[in-house]
C-alpha cells in the first residue's frame, strides 16, 4: 500500500475507532468518547484493522525483551506482574503504530514517527496543541518531553535532535492508567 493509502486507511480504523467508542458511551460503558476508546478490547481493535485492510502484527513484549515501550517500562515497574497479561498490536501504517494492551484492553497507543524534519514535528505539536491545548515541555539533554493532557487522555511526545533531524514518538495513554493498575 502506498503512504496515501495508509493514511486513509489509518483514517477509516480511527473512524472507526471513535464510532465504537460513541456506541459503547450510549450503552453506559464508556463515560465519553475517549473513555470508549481506552475501554476497547483487542478483539474489538483486530475487527476494525481488518475492516479497513490495515496489516497489524502481534507482539508479547514479555517473549521479546528487546521491545520498547516508555508507558509499557512504567506499568510494569509499578506491578512486574502484569508483564505477562501485556499484548501489542503493531500497524503497518505511516507512523507505525503500537496500540498496548492489559488484559486485553487498550491502555496506550504509540506513534512512531522515527527521524523526520523540526518542521513536521512543529505540526504535529500544533495539532495536539489544538486538540490539548498547551503542553508542559521539559528538556533531558538532547530530548525535548511535551506533555499534553485531555479529559480522558494524556499524551507525551518525546523529541530527540539527530544532526539536522528530529526522532520523534508521540505516546497517547489513558488518564486513569495507573489509578486503574493500582486498583487491580
Amino acid at each position: 500500500m502506498e503512504s496515501h493509502d495508509m493514511k486513509g486507511a489509518t483514517a477509516a480504523v480511527l473512524c472507526l475507532v471513535m464510532a465504537g467508542a460513541v456506541l459503547l458511551a450510549a450503552a453506559g460503558k464508556g463515560h465519553s468518547q475517549e473513555m470508549g476508546v481506552w475501554e476497547m478490547s483487542r478483539k474489538e481493535l483486530i475487527k476494525n484493522l481488518s475492516a479497513a485492510g490495515i496489516r497489524y502484527k502481534e507482539i508479547r513484549p514479555g517473549r521479546e525483551p528487546r521491545y520498547e515501550n516508555k508507558i509499557m517500562s512504567y506499568v510494569i515497574a509499578i506491578d512486574e506482574n502484569v508483564t505477562d497479561s501485556i499484548g501489542i498490536l503493531r500497524t503497518r501504517t505511516v507512523p507505525e503504530r503500537d496500540y498496548l494492551f492489559i488484559k486485553e484492553k487498550l491502555y496506550s497507543v504509540l506513534e512512531k514517527y522515527g527521524t523526520i524534519p523540526r518542521g513536521q514535528v512543529n505540526a504535529i505539536i500544533g495539532q495536539l496543541q489544538a486538540r490539548y491545548g498547551k503542553p508542559q515541555v521539559r528538556y533531558e539533554k538532547a530530548t525535548a518531553i511535551y506533555s499534553f493532557e485531555g479529559s480522558e487522555t494524556k499524551v507525551l511526545l518525546h523529541s530527540s535532535t539527530v544532526y539536522q533531524s528530529v526522532d520523534c514518538q508521540v505516546y497517547y495513554y489513558a488518564g486513569i492508567l495507573f489509578r486503574r493498575l493500582v486498583a487491580e
